[in-house]
């Protein structure tokens, strides 16, 4: 069997890319994995959560390192699937609006508005 040329391996991991980011769940996971997990737009000097393993001598290195996995699963994205990157930061941004309504909603109670709750 031939061995495969670099440009069809790179041909590859930009179908499985933009494969992956078909679907709203996988997206979903991909911000998480994104914001929360690399911290992409956190900064290094942050504190490990409590139940940590990570030093505080370490947290430097550990920060800085899941940023780099960030950054370079960010930058796949963005260049393999960039109509899915920005869908997924719009679903997202939709969500935390609707979710927003909700829970104004359950605060404002059965017919009443938000601006009566104000006083308004």
């Amino acid at each position: 069997m031939p061995k495969k040329s670099e440009k069809k391996i790179r041909e590859e991991q930009v179908a499985d890319v933009r494969a992956f980011m078909q679907t709203v769940g996988n997206r979903r996971f991909c911000l998480r994995l994104l914001e929360d997990i690399c911290g992409i737009h956190k900064s290094v000097f942050r504190a490990p959560p409590v139940d940590s393993d990570v030093r505080p001598e370490e947290r430097l290195a550990v920060n800085a390192a899941k940023q780099a996995v960030g950054q370079w699963l960010r930058v796949e994205v963005m260049t393999c699937a960039p109509v899915e990157y920005e869908r997924m930061y719009l679903e997202a941004e939709t969500q935390k609006a609707i979710d927003a309504q909700f829970e104004n909603a359950a605060k404002a109670g059965p017919g009443e508005t938000e601006e009566e709750q104000n006083g308004d």
